[in-house]
């Protein structure tokens, strides 16, 4: 967040990249409502013109052993992961799911 003498806050992690994210997110829902469409955010990053890559595969280890795979959404600028939710409230599942 911008504080009130226009310094960026140092608990957010790529803060000009997240603001940037975080301006193609608010537009896409300003337009479209609460549910975020993959196609629209990518249309908007291509906008911003940040790099992204989407439905990106990755595999989920346990003990060392290769137990499935999981899908990206997107990575963008290859620095930061977005996982696009269509929930009206986010759950600490969503963000065990975001961390793993």
């Amino acid at each position: 967040m911008v504080s009130d003498n226009n310094r960026i806050d140092s608990n957010i992690v790529l803060p000009h990249l997240s603001y940037k994210i975080m301006g193609v997110l608010f537009k896409v829902h300003n337009k479209l409502g609460p549910s975020l469409f993959q196609r629209a955010i990518a249309s908007e990053l291509e906008t911003q013109k940040l790099t992204f890559k989407k439905e990106v595969p990755i595999k989920i280890e346990y003990q060392g052993q290769s137990i499935g795979r999981y899908f990206l959404d997107f990575i963008v600028e290859n620095l930061a992961v977005l996982e696009i939710k269509a929930e009206r409230y986010y759950t600490p599942k969503f963000f065990k799911q975001a961390l793993a």
